[in-house]
């Protein structure tokens, strides 16, 4: 939802009255209530001219109504869009930058522009028209899904990688290509969650975790005045219990069996620590210890200059001249066997390297 509002201020009431509402509504915004602000209107500061340059200046004292409403505005992160005067005088001559446009994402407002005020009159504020972009055309989009692996079609992946006879570096052009088309063919995606549950975890033990929360908040709200589902809550935390350490003892177990894949078990092993390595202290170069972190990153950066960069040469580095000999590389024989032999030996536990292409695949 967007907060718009319409402002008047009256020429002689309180700054605290306009710089009350300006903060609510940004405070509001920080709270995720709104996802975004805009407040046009008669701000009644003649004493405020702003310049088509994003220049802004003050005509009266640094003490005054229109210089407290600036800093509220600074201090908010609030940007003020009109940079032309909006009050059109009987001479139809525009003086005073009256109405004014806030937002707190400039980039929303595009298309600016005044006319002629409304009626016959010979003074009056000038109309402000403008557009607001509720949601971008070209907003990014991330995806939240990656390969799932372990869940391959890896034998028809193989017979279209197979459909392949060409030289060398054609031949991994087009590999690369057709990882790329196979994958998304023949294995599934995943998704990928920011928080993260524990890896024993599974949607049976997830389900009965939300039903326990559900009965626990309805509780809560009955004051625990249901002697019934009190019972039922008890031993719904029994089973929850009791799930959760099978869970974890079938994980565990899952752990020790899978020697190909000791990375697995380091990570949960090192997940289990309550209390993680980390440099406590360190000695300068004068001997004192260092405890505060900022003072330890600051002696080992110092270290690390001190080893990788001599600033007392003042030498020039030498100049290499440009060789102009060439041989060419000889024919390198790859055979079938020894290529097999050397996919057969992978590790299909180990990352994607820099080509992206995950051993699970090779292998």
């Amino acid at each position: 939802m967007i907060l718009i509002g319409c402002i008047y201020r009256p020429p002689l009431s309180h700054i605290d009255d306009i710089n009350k509402t300006i903060i609510s509504a940004k405070q509001a915004v920080d709270r995720k209530a709104y996802s975004c602000m805009l407040l046009a209107g008669d701000f009644n500061f003649p004493d405020i001219k702003c310049h088509n340059d994003e220049r802004i200046e003050l005509l009266s004292g640094q003490n005054s109504a229109a210089s407290v409403f600036l800093v509220t505005l600074a201090n908010h992160n609030l940007e003020q869009l009109v940079d032309f005067s909006t009050f059109e005088a009987s001479n139809r001559n525009a003086k005073n930058v009256l109405d004014l446009i806030i937002t707190d994402s400039s980039t929303r407002v595009i298309n600016l522009s005044s006319s002629i005020p409304l009626g016959d009159l010979s003074q009056g504020h000038r109309i402000l028209s403008w557009y607001y972009v509720v949601l971008s055309k070209n907003r990014t989009t991330f995806s939240n899904k990656k390969y799932d692996f372990n869940k391959g079609d890896y034998k028809n992946f193989g017979k279209k990688i197979m459909e392949t006879n060409k030289n060398t570096n054609e031949c991994y052009e087009l590999f690369c290509n057709k990882y790329v088309k196979l994958s998304k063919q023949f294995i599934p995606l995943k998704k990928v969650y920011s928080t993260r549950n524990a890896p024993w975890m599974n949607k049976e033990v997830l389900a009965m975790i939300k039903k326990k929360q559900q009965l626990g908040n309805y509780l809560s709200m009955t004051n625990w005045g249901s002697s019934t589902l009190i019972c039922e809550y008890k031993k719904l935390s029994s089973q929850v219990q009791k799930a959760c350490t099978h869970r974890v003892r079938v994980f565990e177990a899952q752990l020790a069996s899978g020697k190909n894949n000791p990375k697995r078990m380091y990570a949960y092993a090192k997940a289990q620590q309550s209390v993680h390595v980390s440099i406590g202290a360190i000695s300068d170069a004068k001997g004192e210890k260092l405890t505060e972190v900022i003072h330890i990153a600051n002696r080992l950066n110092e270290h690390f200059k001190s080893v990788f960069v001599d600033d007392s040469i003042n030498d020039q580095l030498p100049v290499f001249e440009r060789r102009h000999n060439q041989e060419d590389l000889g024919d390198v024989i790859i055979s079938f066997e020894a290529t097999l032999a050397y996919l057969n030996g992978l590790n299909p536990n180990k990352s994607i390297g820099v080509d992206n292409i995950s051993p699970k695949v090779l292998k």
